[in-house]
């Protein structure tokens, strides 16, 4: 596991790493994804009874929604070897014009269509950067890209409108974002 160099701070009795010219030895921290599972971990354990399925099933959407969006940019460079900054481009417009525009028309379409048609997005983003790769096609590549991005943006808004509806809106957030959180090393 990946660990990360946090501020230098004093902890009894710690005898680990320490750098020339440092007062305190370092304290290895553990990356900020495993730390936002711990948090739902947490979360999942104090909840108060029919709860924690309530919490599971928002860091599951979380991540779910995000784990598109992380995959085209982790294989950015495979989608399309010379034009990386394409993808990037294809993989942020979409979503962020649907995260503008959701608010105009969100109440005229119910959550459970959002919710299909982000699906459907999925689906048919994944099959269509898979048929570009197989035929060669960039276009056709970018365009599943584009697609993904448009579910990420759909799905991102309409589940955190929805999240700020339970009692507890404070622990479906937080189980909404370690799920997001987790999608990079999922």
């Amino acid at each position: 596991m990946r660990t990360v160099l946090s501020k230098t701070r004093r902890v009894p009795g710690y005898t680990g790493y320490r750098s020339p010219g440092m007062k305190y030895p370092v304290v290895l921290q553990y990356e900020e994804s495993l730390y936002s599972f711990l948090i739902l971990i947490f979360w999942l354990f104090m909840a108060p009874g029919g709860g924690r399925r309530l919490l599971l099933a928002f860091f599951l959407l979380g991540l779910f929604n995000n784990t598109g969006y992380v995959v085209m940019n982790a294989g950015a460079k495979e989608i399309t070897p010379c034009l990386v900054g394409l993808v990037y481009v294809a993989n942020v417009l979409p979503s962020m014009s649907v995260k503008l525009t959701l608010p105009f028309w969100q109440h005229r379409v119910s959550i459970r269509a959002r919710l299909r048609v982000a699906a459907s997005l999925m689906v048919s983003s994944l099959a269509m950067v898979i048929a570009g790769q197989l035929n060669n096609s960039v276009p056709l590549a970018l365009l599943g890209v584009a697609l993904g991005a448009a579910q990420s943006g759909m799905g991102e808004a309409s589940l955190l409108a929805c999240a700020g509806l339970y009692d507890n809106s404070r622990a479906t957030l937080t189980a909404w974002s370690s799920g997001t959180g987790m999608a990079g090393p999922f």
